[in-house]
């Protein structure tokens, strides 16, 4: 348990808020699955170091990171802003 909260405390998300891109900064490799706020499955990203959040609504989102053997590191807020 111990070793799960370490390890999320490691895990960065940036920028955030974000327009196009973001950024998972990890010690392992770990899963990114992106839903809306009501939860519908939006974006799934094997390896996730980044990836393009610029085809989304400007909005709130969550991020909900696991491990290889899909256990539950972290859950995250991700607020995409408009585009310019």
């Amino acid at each position: 348990m111990i070793e799960a909260l370490l390890l999320a405390q490691q895990i960065k998300i940036y920028p955030n808020p974000a327009r196009d891109m973001v950024y998972v900064f990890a010690p392992v490799p770990v899963y990114v699955l992106l839903t809306g706020i009501e939860g519908k499955i939006i974006k799934h990203i094997e390896n996730g170091a980044s990836f393009a959040i610029s085809d989304l609504a400007p909005g709130m989102y969550l991020l909900r990171i696991t491990d290889e053997q899909d256990n539950l590191i972290k859950i995250e807020k991700l607020i995409k802003t408009a585009s310019n």
